[in-house]
């Protein structure tokens, strides 16, 4: 495994978190596990990896964002994964922005949710295209503050870039992650700009906000 020295394990059900514990177990058999009921026990528990993959199963809303944007600052090498109930883009949103490395619903399944927690391991993210995808479907009226008659059909691969945007990825690590080159994410950000009326990264990602609906 390496890039992870330690797992830390927090869902509130004492069920669910034995099955995690024995799943995670089967499948990093060399790395030590630690599980808690909530972020409240982290603080004065003993773990000191270095590199720790944090797990948080997240049941309506439960989760405390600002203690979990405070465990990124005080682990800089930490790698969060959140399990959740919830596919509402805005919640998937909200933890994007704090830095989690990885979002998987419920709906996924347990192979997905492995598959999700090996890339994160390894550096990478996941976050479910499926819930940006459902945008297209019943797309929002322009805010206000857009420019009118601007054009905010955002295609697939668009709402996978402008994820990534909004993580604060680089072009190159966007392409790593979507499979594709980095001219062809270029190319994406300039049809998005043109898009959104803007013309730099930090402003797709704060008017995504609005194009997606999200307080």
């Amino acid at each position: 495994m390496g890039a992870v020295d330690e797992i830390v394990l927090m869902c509130p059900f004492g069920l669910l978190r034995d099955c995690f514990i024995r799943v995670l177990a089967a499948e990093f058999p060399d790395t030590p596990i630690l599980a808690f009921s909530g972020l409240h026990e982290l603080g004065s528990a003993g773990w000191h990896g270095n590199s720790p993959l944090l797990i948080v199963y997240e049941a309506d809303r439960n989760v405390n964002l600002k203690k979990i944007s405070k465990l990124i600052a005080l682990k800089p090498h930490i790698k969060v994964t959140i399990l959740s109930i919830s596919e509402k883009i805005s919640r998937i949103i909200e933890f994007m922005d704090v830095g989690i490395k990885a979002y998987v619903p419920n709906s996924l399944g347990l192979e997905i949710a492995l598959k999700a927690i090996r890339l994160v391991v390894v550096g990478g993210n996941f976050f479910p295209a499926a819930a940006f995808l459902e945008i297209e479907a019943e797309p929002p009226s322009a805010p206000a503050d857009l420019a009118p008659g601007a054009n905010f059909r955002i295609s697939r691969r668009e709402l996978e870039v402008i994820a990534g945007v909004s993580c604060g990825k680089s072009n190159a690590s966007i392409a790593k992650d979507l499979n594709i080159s980095e001219a062809t994410i270029k190319v994406h950000i300039r049809n998005i700009m043109k898009k959104m009326n803007v013309n730099n990264r930090t402003s797709v990602a704060y008017k995504s906000r609005d194009l997606l609906g999200i307080a």
